[in-house]
């Protein structure tokens, strides 16, 4: 039982845990990794929201098109989750500690096809927070008495 939850007939309070979730998309310019100033703003907004939230952890995921080869993709896509990675933590101050950079190269595809549109898509960050905070979920019951002792 917490501090400060009674215990009535149906039990106690009992803890929940909350999951947070936000997607960040972010793309690139064939074979780079340099991170535009255009996205600026929007890496801001995340590490902002870091600094807001303390428990939060992200994971940075690096994607590329199909173009390429398998172990040159790799390594690019691991280099895109890694730049902003560091625009995260040498510019905005979050704690390296709270971000995970992974590269998928082009083993997760958000479109598949062969035209320049469908390779751009391609060429991606997705960033998702997630934090498991435990709240108190205190409940009370309360009876009434319909009739007055004295």
């Amino acid at each position: 039982t917490f501090m400060g939850a009674n215990v009535d007939n149906n039990g106690c309070g009992s803890e929940r845990i909350e999951k947070i979730r936000h997607n960040l998309f972010l793309s690139f310019k064939p074979n780079s990794f340099v991170v535009e100033k255009k996205f600026l703003p929007e890496i801001r907004t995340l590490a902002g929201f870091m600094k807001d939230n303390p428990s939060v952890e992200l994971t940075i995921e690096g994607h590329t098109s199909k173009r390429g080869t398998k172990a040159f993709n790799d390594k690019l896509s691991q280099n895109r989750a890694q730049a902003i990675k560091n625009v995260l933590v040498k510019k905005l101050t979050i704690d390296k500690s709270r971000i995970i950079t992974i590269g998928h190269g082009f083993d997760k595809l958000l479109l598949k096809g062969d035209n320049e549109y469908i390779h751009a898509r391609n060429r991606r960050i997705v960033a998702e927070l997630s934090s498991e905070k435990s709240l108190k979920d205190m409940k009370w019951t309360i009876y009434s008495v319909d009739k007055t002792t004295k």
